[in-house]
């Protein structure tokens, strides 16, 4: 009959008859009804009752004897003990088989996870694959990869703007910044040519306007410094890590140059990565 309200949490089924088991050899039964413990039935044994555990272990339909084996010759039957009450409770010690499954708490695994694919909390896009060498991939890492083809004189923003990787789309090659898509550590990289920068120049990495890495109260503090003799150039390369909340946004400062520029051509000598760490 329908019921009003919550369900019952737990039921009750006949009882099996006894099943005679003559004929089996080996060290393991098969019975005709699943037990989920030892003591879930009796066994015999040419009329001698068999110690529950000590004797026998139960997996569902088998019973596993412990320590020796039967011929068919033995005389072998079973008896299903009282009523097997059932519950909403998995017994800890069967295995369980689903093909999906809801988990309102927490799951907690003490042996090893086995998965091949691990997606977002509604189930439709894919997080991560891990294949069958335990190789690690992710379905949607936020990267940046750009080179400038412009020459830079003045300070300013460093606009890197041709685009070869934008994974988030988060980077705008108009302004040179990068939108953080969500919290955590950004590694931002960057290389050039400083060309005749006779006076000294200085480079930074920002975030929301201000010096990242370094003392930023500091006005002469910077990530890069140079100079070196007119008509001389450079290729210089940093890096840096920076701690970041969504929608902070990043940017490479050219922060003073005097003399001379930052070269930039259609055979670029520079790049500027962004990548997100975790």
């Amino acid at each position: 009959m329908a019921y009003i309200g919550n369900q019952q949490t737990e039921g009750f089924s006949k009882i099996p008859p006894k099943q005679d088991l003559t004929g089996a050899t080996g060290s393991s039964l098969t019975l005709s009804h699943a037990v989920s413990s030892p003591e879930s039935i009796d066994l015999f044994i040419n009329h001698v009752r068999q110690e529950p555990t000590e004797s026998y272990t139960t997996d569902g339909t088998t019973v596993n004897l412990v320590g020796y084996s039967v011929a068919a010759t033995d005389d072998i039957y079973v008896v299903y003990n009282s009523l097997a009450q059932q519950t909403s409770t998995h017994p800890s010690n069967q295995a369980l088989q689903a093909t999906t499954g809801a988990f309102s708490g927490n799951v907690d695994v003490g042996g090893s996870l086995l998965v091949d694919t691990i997606k977002e909390g509604t189930g439709t896009n894919t997080a991560m694959t891990i294949d069958s060498s335990g190789r690690v991939g992710f379905s949607n890492p936020i990267l940046v990869q750009a080179y400038k083809t412009t020459t830079q004189t003045s300070a300013g923003i460093m606009i890197w703007n041709n685009e070869v990787i934008d994974t988030a789309n988060a980077y705008d090659h108009t302004t040179g910044q990068f939108t953080c898509p969500k919290a955590g550590y950004y590694e931002v990289s960057f290389n050039y040519v400083a060309r005749s920068v006779s006076s000294g120049h200085r480079t930074n990495v920002r975030k929301n306007g201000v010096k990242q890495s370094i003392d930023s109260s500091n006005a002469n503090a910077s990530l890069v410094w140079s100079t070196f003799p007119s008509g001389s150039e450079i290729n210089i390369a940093a890096s840096t890590i920076v701690d970041c909340v969504a929608n902070d946004l990043l940017d490479v400062h050219l922060t003073t140059i005097a003399a001379g520029d930052i070269y930039g051509s259609t055979n670029a000598h520079n790049n500027m990565t962004i990548k997100f760490l975790g």
